[in-house]
C-alpha cells in the first residue's frame, strides 16, 4: 500500500470595516495528499542479471546502456553509438542486437521506436517521483519473481516479465 504525504496550505485573509472598525478575517485550508517515493533498496545490476537469467555478455551491454537513459526513462541507440559500445565490448553489432532482444524480452528494455527504448522504470529510473510514477503506470510490464528458501539457507531465485 503506497503511504500518501498530506500537505496542508492554509491562507488568513483580513478585511477590515474602515466604517466599523470591524476585522473580519477568513481561513482557507487546502489540504493536498500526494503520492511518496516507495521506499527502495540499491540493488545491482549483477543481482539484478541474475534474478532475470541474463548472461555474462547481456550484463555488459546492460552497464553500457543504463549509463545513458534520459531524464524520460529513454536510451537512444544510433548506429555510431552502437558500434561504440561493441567496440568496447569487444562483441560484433550481430552479437549487441541479440543482447539487445534478450533484454527486450526480459522486460528490461522495450522497444519504441527505430534505435529508441525505454528503460524499465520498475528496474532503473532517473528524475523526478511524479514522472517516474507516470511512466511504470505506462510501461505496461509486471514482474513476477519467486525466492524458495530451503531448510539450509539455500535460495532460489526466479524472475520473469510477464506482458499485460
Amino acid at each position: 500500500m503506497e503511504r500518501q504525504e498530506r500537505i496542508v496550505y492554509s491562507e488568513m485573509t483580513r478585511t477590515v470595516d474602515y466604517e466599523t472598525g470591524v476585522v473580519n478575517e477568513e481561513e482557507r485550508t487546502k489540504i493536498v495528499k500526494l503520492p511518496q517515493e516507495p521506499p527502495y533498496v540499491k540493488m545491482y545490476i549483477d543481482d539484478l542479471a541474475s534474478v532475470l537469467k541474463l548472461p555474462i555478455g547481456v550484463r555488459g551491454l546492460l552497464y553500457a546502456l543504463v549509463q545513458r537513459i534520459d531524464y524520460d526513462g529513454i536510451i537512444t541507440l544510433g548506429s555510431t553509438s552502437k558500434k561504440r559500445i561493441a567496440e568496447r565490448l569487444k562483441i560484433t553489432i550481430g552479437t549487441f542486437d541479440n543482447y539487445l532482444t534478450k533484454l527486450v524480452k526480459t522486460g528490461v528494455l522495450k522497444r519504441i521506436g527505430r534505435g529508441e527504448f525505454e528503460v524499465n522504470p520498475y528496474l532503473f529510473a532517473r528524475g523526478d517521483w511524479a514522472e517516474i510514477r507516470r511512466r511504470r503506470d505506462n510501461f505496461g510490464k509486471t514482474f513476477r519473481m519467486t525466492i524458495t528458501y530451503s531448510p539450509g539457507g539455500k535460495r532460489k531465485i526466479e524472475g520473469r516479465a510477464l506482458e499485460e
